[in-house]
């Protein structure tokens, strides 16, 4: 269902951050934020590619004894307004940000996404 809005008027930080965590150029990936179901169409985009998305809320590391994070999307407040914005993070620490200004998300991470090859 899309969200009545046009590709070029929304932001791509989600499918920049995949598109560096998969090493593959941006255009390879749609623009999943100009979509309501953006997530149902990550979740399927990558597994038609033979990968899985899967969501951790970050309070949980701690928990589940989680100390070094793979590579993943963190999504945080966004420092240039009242919506989020979504950053390559390595372990404790962002390691890209596909906005220009790499000022990265405020604070903690809301939510982590792991991008990981499925075993066929």
């Amino acid at each position: 269902m899309s969200s009545g809005v046009d590709e070029k008027e929304v932001g791509n930080c989600w499918s920049a951050c995949i598109a560096s965590i998969l090493e593959i150029g941006i255009t390879d990936v749609p623009v999943f934020a100009a979509y309501e179901d953006w997530w149902e169409r990550t979740f399927s985009w990558l597994g038609e590619r033979g990968y899985m998305l899967e969501y951790l809320r970050p309070e949980l590391l701690d928990y589940l004894g989680i100390k070094d994070l793979p590579l993943c999307i963190a999504t945080g407040k966004s420092p240039r307004g009242d919506f989020n914005h979504s950053v390559v993070w390595l372990s404790d620490k962002m390691v890209h940000d596909p906005h220009f200004s790499r000022a990265g998300i405020e604070g903690n991470a809301l939510e982590l996404s792991f991008i990981y090859r499925v075993e066929s």
